[in-house]
């Protein structure tokens, strides 16, 4: 899963590093570019690896990256917004590729993928938990082998709402990124 682009508009760009730029720093996940931070549900061996991604599958500048080897996964990124007035809507996009496959031959090419969907979601109350029931989430989107933009908006209650993206692993292939 290779993410760029990222946005939340009230009224300006209020996210810290919206495009995954470098630096990247050294988590208990891998590297993640600063100002995100990683997350999963499950067990270990449900933990996909976070790294930079390589610059083929970048729209411009630096994307994060996390895969996962003969593995489900429920996993993806968030970030906690503040200085939003309560009420206001706002909207948040990401531009998720997301190559899913049994044969490593082609890296452009999806075979047989593993039943991958994407999300998008806001935190209204400004809570870190990627289970909370206050996320409102975007529709589920599983799509393959190109950038696709995933959006949702939402009103939060108070001055901090949180930023969520979660892609979810079906079925395990050789490699899901």
């Amino acid at each position: 899963v290779m993410l760029t682009g990222l946005s939340i508009a009230q009224s300006a760009e209020l996210l810290r590093n919206p495009g995954f730029e470098q630096p990247y720093l050294d988590g208990p996940e891998g590297p993640v570019a600063e100002g995100w931070s990683a997350w999963y549900v499950g067990t270990e061996s449900e933990r996909p690896e976070f790294l930079a991604a390589p610059a083929d599958r970048t729209v411009g500048g630096d994307a994060q990256m996390y895969t996962s080897f003969l593995a489900v996964h429920k996993a993806g990124l968030y970030q906690s917004v503040s200085g939003l007035t309560p009420g206001a809507t706002v909207t948040f996009s990401a531009n998720v590729w997301v190559w899913s496959t049994r044969d490593d031959l082609d890296p452009a090419v999806s075979v047989d993928p593993g039943k991958v969907t994407i999300e998008v979601g806001i935190d209204t109350t400004g809570s870190v938990n990627p289970e909370g029931t206050s996320i409102i989430w975007s529709a589920p989107v599983e799509a393959y082998d190109a950038f696709n933009k995933v959006e949702v908006s939402a009103a939060p209650t108070g001055e901090v709402a949180t930023v969520f993206v979660k892609t979810t692993v079906g079925e395990a292939r050789l490699v899901t990124d």
